[in-house]
């Protein structure tokens, strides 16, 4: 945000000479209503209370502001052809308004009834009445003009105090609303005014962005008399989240309230446009990225762009840019682009970071006077694409996801693949207050990664890919992990399930093969549950609903660049799928477990009551039992080449037989059903 507060002046007025200099009324008013309303894309109900707040407008028109603060849960998208129009604000404002529904709306942040300013839609017209019967001590208006040429926003802001405030400081706020957003929006046919012809919903009065900031500005000269002018500017963006600004739909609104609750009164503001000056002309350049990717592995690129002049005049110069990973490089092209022609331009090469890189690319007329180029949304072009980590050559890979805490993406050497931004994530126990028991693996640890199908939008994929590993030197490599999830019922016979892949690569993710693909019962580890109206159907693994899985990797291991992935995906609904216990391992030629391999043998193995180890020649005293994190479990004392152990007692999962309790002396892997 760009925040400029030219001047501010405050003094008394004095005879009709001053007055006469100001557009703000000096006369005793009554209060004007603002109405805060807390909506969503999602929420089938909040159109109608659009056409409510819509109707109140009406019937006073000139005395009620509306704004239209799209946060919280049905605000959040869910597909990609969602609509994002939340902003940094919506989330505080909605809090300090306690929501708890939607739609609900703040009548000028009073507390009208229970302690809390949000209400239901039936109640803002009785309230809305009340309100406007109410004098104010304080008149606001403003005037604000929008150069469409620079993008810049001025909002000049008068108030006049009739009255003495009775707190010390007030807020002065303004609001920058659009308009006239064509987008999706559900249960639209309960406003079929706002309806568009091509089944579109047409957004109002949505909040854009807070120009004086989350509370506003200070005012600290409140008693009768008092007289303040202030003059704002904000460089109008392109775009917010993925949805563009349009200059000539925009508004602005202005409120004092005192400190950061109760609005005393609010206004609209009048919108002048400027134009461009004599001597500009306008163009259109557009920017498309051209950049490939080949793989997960590549080191650096060379980002490559194509700029079109989809305008009707020549452009002779013109600035292209691209951002990497934070960083912009900018070059000018003085090169002659004609009308409805393109022309490709390539940079240096630049090196890619391991995990996400983000590129985004950008054209402009930059400081030349005689272009103006007034639609920007095709200006920018940006895109993301993966790097895995370098290769692994001590091939062992672990996660069990405990050193991260609630909410977390950022796992280290693992790469999150979310395209239509669904829910996946790190979980433990306090995501819930219905979940006092751990979410890890067999509930042997704290936290896992949770694939929460459960919310998702049908259709939708999430992925998370490991670190790149060189097993030309490897015998026998496996991928072992553990997961728990189940199936949804509404109450018919038909069940909800998910379905669950893991790839393997070994040409840097070029092509991939399918090592394991369930859904449905098949993948099932847990009983079915059933939805319940209010409480849901989501899933929260107990430890005994896990189940251990170990895919070989031996067709694999004379590649250098090996690269797993780990895939969630729904068709027609599903619940909560949790991993854990991610364990990449094999033997090289100079490991315990190399030279002990034909010494030590298992059976049976999975087992799940008696487990025979045979030592044959191995001359050992102890054999530790570990869990996958490395936590001795029992320590056997040998006594003889052939040992009968019960397991009968074990948790189900994946277990680790070492010579000395370390897991850099593995033996042996046992998996107990």
């Amino acid at each position: 945000m760009k925040k400029t507060t030219l001047f501010g002046i405050v003094f008394s007025l004095m005879g009709l000479g001053v007055n006469a200099q100001s557009f703000v009324s000096t006369n005793p008013e009554n209060k004007n209503v603002l109405i805060e309303e807390y909506t969503g894309i999602k929420c089938g109900w909040c159109p109608a209370g659009h056409k409510i707040a819509h109707e109140i407008d009406s019937t006073y028109p000139g005395d009620v502001v509306q704004v239209n603060i799209h946060t919280g849960t049905y605000a959040t998208p869910t597909s990609s052809n969602h609509p994002d129009f939340r902003t940094e604000f919506g989330a505080s404002y909605a809090s300090l308004a306690g929501v708890s529904s939607f739609p609900q709306a703040a009548i000028n942040r009073h507390e009208f009834t229970g302690g809390k300013m949000a209400m239901s839609r039936s109640l803002w017209n009785q309230y809305s009445s009340q309100i406007l019967a109410q004098p104010s001590y304080v008149n606001i208006a403003a005037q604000s003009t929008v150069d469409l040429t620079s993008r810049k926003i001025t909002v000049n802001v008068e108030a006049y105090y009739t009255g003495n405030s009775p707190v010390s400081t007030n807020k002065l706020n303004v609001f920058l609303l659009q308009s006239n957003i064509a987008e999706y929006q559900n249960g639209s046919s309960k406003n079929p005014a706002d309806v568009l012809s091509n089944g579109d919903y047409n957004h109002k009065h949505m909040l854009r962005h807070a120009i004086t900031g989350l509370w506003g500005d200070e005012i600290t000269t409140t008693t009768s008399g008092s007289f303040i002018s202030k003059t704002y500017t904000y460089d109008v963006p392109c775009e917010l989240n993925g949805v563009d600004y349009d200059l000539q739909n925009l508004e602005v609104i202005v409120f004092i309230a005192e400190d950061n609750a109760e609005v005393i009164t609010a206004n609209k503001s009048t919108m002048s446009f400027i134009s461009m000056q004599p001597g500009q002309q306008i163009v259109d350049l557009g920017v498309t990225s051209n950049t490939t990717v080949a793989d997960l592995c590549v080191e650096s690129i060379i980002p490559e762009v194509t700029v079109s002049n989809t305008g009707n005049m020549a452009v002779d110069s013109f600035d292209v840019s691209y951002t990497m990973n934070g960083a912009t490089v900018t070059e000018t092209i003085n090169s002659l682009l004609n009308p409805n022609s393109s022309i490709t331009h390539q940079f240096s090469s630049v090196s890619t970071i391991p995990g996400i890189n983000t590129l985004s690319y950008n054209v402009s007329v930059g400081n030349y006077f005689s272009f103006v180029d007034t639609i920007c949304p095709n200006n920018y072009d940006a895109s993301s694409f993966n790097v895995v980590l370098p290769s692994n050559n001590g091939v062992n890979i672990t996660e069990d996801f405990d050193a991260y805490t609630l909410g977390e993406v950022d796992v280290n050497g693992i790469i999150i693949s979310n395209p239509d931004n669904q829910r996946l994530y790190v979980v433990d126990q306090s995501l819930s207050s219905n979940v006092n028991w751990d979410l890890g693996g067999f509930g042997n640890s704290s936290s896992s990664l949770r694939f929460d199908m459960y919310s998702w939008a049908l259709n939708s994929v999430a992925s998370i890919t490991l670190e790149k590993v060189d097993l030309t030197n490897t015998q026998n490599p496996t991928i072992d992990f553990s997961y728990a999830t189940t199936g949804v019922s509404s109450g018919s016979t038909e069940f909800n399930y998910g379905q669950f892949k893991v790839y393997v690569s070994s040409d840097c993710g070029v092509s991939w093969d399918v090592l394991f693909d369930k859904t449905g019962a098949a993948l099932q580890t847990a009983d079915v549950v059933e939805y319940v109206s209010g409480v849901g159907g989501r899933f929260y693994p107990q430890a005994n609903e896990w189940k251990a899985e170990s895919l070989s990797l031996s067709a694999y291991q004379t590649e250098q660049e090996v690269i797993i992935k780990f895939e969630g995906l729904i068709n027609n609904g599903g619940n909560s799928l949790y991993l854990d216990d991610i364990k990449l391992s094999g033997s090289t030629s100079s490991s315990i477990e190399d030279n002990l391999n034909s010494y030590l043998k298992l059976y049976p193995n999975p087992a799940s009551e008696i487990l025979n180890i045979n030592l044959k020649e191995l001359d050992l005293k102890e054999l530790y039992i570990m869990d996958v994190i490395g936590n001795i479990v029992d320590v056997l004392f040998v006594e003889g080449k052939n040992i009968q152990y019960d397991v009968s007692n074990y948790e189900p999962g994946i277990y680790l037989i070492s010579s000395s309790g370390q897991k850099l002396d593995i033996l042996s892997k046992l998996i107990v059903y």
